[in-house]
């Protein structure tokens, strides 16, 4: 899998992660979504699915690239 950052102020600024699925399981998924969403938003996630559960995807970084910034 590929997760691509780009710096939304500069588009010529970003970081790749190719990385590799190593596990991926749907116990834990509906929590941990809640927790994430009490975090960020201050309540519960609302829109679970029973017919499309959360997954967690634990990944290997395989490589990693992206822009420096230059010293000024």
């Amino acid at each position: 899998m590929t997760l691509l950052f780009i710096d939304p102020t500069n588009q010529w600024r970003w970081a790749q992660v190719q990385a590799e699925v190593i596990d991926k399981t749907t116990d834990g998924g509906e929590e941990h979504i809640d927790d994430l969403s009490q975090r960020y938003l201050g309540q519960p996630y609302a829109d679970h699915q029973a017919d499309n559960p959360r997954q967690l995807v634990r990944v290997r970084p395989v490589r990693v690239t992206g822009t420096v910034d230059s010293p000024e």
